[in-house]
């Protein structure tokens, strides 16, 4: 394997807001038998003491907080999701000291698709997300002057089957051509978020999506990517080996890759254990 994405500080982007119930289930859940995520822990064997624990906290299907905490308080996250009828419509991120360091808006058609978002950081973006022939979104990023002249940014695409993302292709620095293509396959049980309010419809901008990520109804598989840069090629393949309780949702899950150089799939130091109601 040439080139490995290697993200410990894995962050599960969700949703939101109002309903009539939150969960009354202790997040510190230690059952790995149930159907609704309360909590992901993420270990590096290298580094025992390198514990990720993420908590989720719900409104009846509907996902309101998400929070990511370590032994450093620094790197500690809170991220606050605003419902728009059953869509999420606004992404708020807090630091560890509740200073807001983004907030993201959500756009939708009358039929219930994502076509804008604003992302408010250091500078604002926007991404504009148009669906083309064959079932292909491409997803793109632009920002407006103080002339009012619009700058394009980087281009990302994505192929869908079945409502899983199956390709994606991401275009950098504006070069006009696939600067990175990544195929995806899932297995044949269920995802931890199939049944939250909203999520199948802003799984594309993920960032975590480069490490262990959620399929809408499914989980990830395998992801193979080629990179393209200077003329260069290089390949990863990943391999996501998981366990499942007798729901048939993901109780842990091993990160692996495929060597370039035998073939043989190799355990990284990366895992994943999911906690549920």
């Amino acid at each position: 394997m040439k080139r490995v994405l290697l993200i410990v500080g894995v962050v599960f982007l969700l949703a939101s807001c109002q309903d009539n119930q939150e969960n009354t289930f202790p997040v510190e859940s230690t059952n790995q038998n149930g159907t609704r995520l309360v909590r992901l822990v993420s270990h590096n064997d290298d580094y025992p003491n390198a514990i990720y624990t993420m908590r989720y906290y719900y409104w009846g299907n509907r996902l309101y907080k998400f929070t990511g905490k370590d032994n450093n308080s620094a790197n500690d996250l809170t991220l606050i999701y605003t419902y728009s009828g059953s869509r999420i419509g606004k992404i708020e991120s807090f630091n560890y000291n509740n200073s807001k360091m983004r907030e993201t808006l959500f756009t939708y058609n009358d039929a219930g698709d994502l076509i804008h978002e604003t992302k408010d950081e250091l500078a604002k973006t926007e991404f504009s997300y148009t669906m083309g022939s064959s079932n292909i979104l491409t997803r793109q990023a632009y920002f407006v002057d103080e002339a009012n002249e619009t700058h394009y940014g980087n281009k990302e695409r994505f192929g869908f089957a079945n409502n899983e993302v199956v390709n994606k292709w991401r275009e950098v620095d504006n070069i006009d051509r696939d600067s990175v293509h990544e195929t995806i396959t899932y297995d044949a049980h269920h995802s931890p978020m199939k049944d939250v309010l909203g999520y199948d419809k802003v799984i594309y901008f993920h960032p975590w999506r480069d490490f262990f990520y959620f399929g809408n109804q499914q989980n990830v598989l395998t992801s193979s990517s080629v990179f393209y840069y200077n003329g260069n090629q290089s390949t990863q393949n990943l391999v996501y080996a998981y366990t499942y309780n007798s729901y048939g949702f993901p109780m842990s899950c091993r990160l692996q890759y495929v060597s370039d150089d035998t073939g043989e799939i190799v355990d990284l130091p990366y895992r994943m254990e999911y906690y549920y109601e």
